[in-house]
């Protein structure tokens, strides 16, 4: 099996559900009466010619591909807008009402810098000599 052969039958496996997906539509449309339903019934039969003429759906499979990059690019600051709005802000609303500071930011009150006086560490011996 060549790798075109590969290419077409990746092709095919495609179309299948968009053709059970958009004649699914068609057929709710119709029983719903609407003048319109044949619409998602051409869009079926084009992907139905698909799957006998691969190389047929090649702009309609571009098409797609450019729809599904932006439509990743809306999801995504869909998302990271939520999880801002309802988990980062509330969080940090909620430090500053207790008051907590890991960043020791608040200036200290007696003292007149913020210079922490620590206690003297152990001399690290040299590493002239590794071995």
């Amino acid at each position: 099996m060549g790798n075109e052969e590969k290419k077409q039958g990746q092709i095919k496996r495609q179309a299948i559900p968009g053709i059970v997906i958009l004649a699914g539509i068609g057929a709710l449309l119709f029983m719903k009466g609407k003048s319109w339903f044949f619409i998602p019934w051409v869009f079926a039969l084009y992907l139905l010619l698909g799957l006998f003429h691969p190389p047929v759906l090649s702009p309609f499979l571009i098409a797609v591909r450019i729809l599904m990059k932006y439509a990743a690019w809306l999801t995504t600051r869909i998302v990271l807008i939520f999880v801002y709005f309802f988990f980062i802000i509330p969080i940090g609303l909620w430090f500053r009402l207790i008051g907590r500071d890991r960043l020791n930011l608040k200036f200290p009150g007696k003292e007149d810098s913020f210079w922490k006086k620590r206690p003297p560490e152990e001399q690290i011996p040299r590493c002239d000599r590794q071995f």
